[in-house]
C-alpha cells in the first residue's frame, strides 16, 4: 500500500486518496485485484493493509508450494542428465570402491587432504590475512 501513496503521503490515511491512487495504476490484474480488495474491506485503510497482507502471503504460499513441487523433478533431471553426460557408471564406482581397499583408501585420504584445505574463500582468506601480518610485521621492523 506504501508504494500506491509513496509520492502523495496525504493520500495514505483515506479510502478515497487510496481509491484515486489506484485509479492511476495501468489497466491489469494488480489493478483489479486492488479494487476488489478495497471494495471488500469498505473504507477502512488499516482492513485494507491487513487484506493486501493477506493476499500477499497466500500467493507466496502457492508459489513455494509450487517450487517445493517442481524442484525435485528438476534435481532429478538434472543428476540423470550428468551422469549420462559424464557416462558415469555409478553401480561400477560403488563395486570398486566396495572390493578395493586400496583405492577406498586412496579416494579417503585425497578427501581427507581436501578437507583440511578448507573452502577457497576461507583459503583466500588465510592467505590475505597471512600477507596483511607479514606487511605489518615488515612495517614494525
Amino acid at each position: 500500500m506504501d508504494i500506491l501513496t509513496s509520492d502523495r503521503p496525504e493520500a495514505a490515511g483515506s479510502a478515497a486518496g487510496l481509491r484515486a491512487e489506484i485509479e492511476k495504476l495501468p489497466d491489469g490484474d494488480l489493478k483489479r485485484s486492488v479494487n476488489a480488495l478495497l471494495h471488500e474491506t469498505g473504507d477502512s485503510i488499516v482492513e485494507v493493509r491487513k487484506a493486501v497482507e493477506r493476499w500477499f502471503n497466500d500467493s507466496m504460499d502457492r508459489v513455494s508450494g509450487w517450487y517445493r513441487r517442481k524442484t525435485p523433478l528438476d534435481d532429478c533431471g538434472s543428476r540423470v542428465f550428468v551422469t549420462l553426460l559424464t557416462n558415469a557408471d555409478t553401480l561400477r564406482m560403488a563395486n570398486t570402491l566396495w572390493r578395493e581397499p586400496t583405492v577406498r583408501a586412496q579416494i579417503v585420504a585425497q578427501a581427507e587432504s581436501r578437507a583440511q584445505q578448507g573452502l577457497p574463500e576461507q583459503r583466500a582468506e588465510t592467505a590475505d590475512r597471512a600477507s596483511v601480518q607479514k606487511l605489518m610485521a615488515g612495517a614494525t621492523n
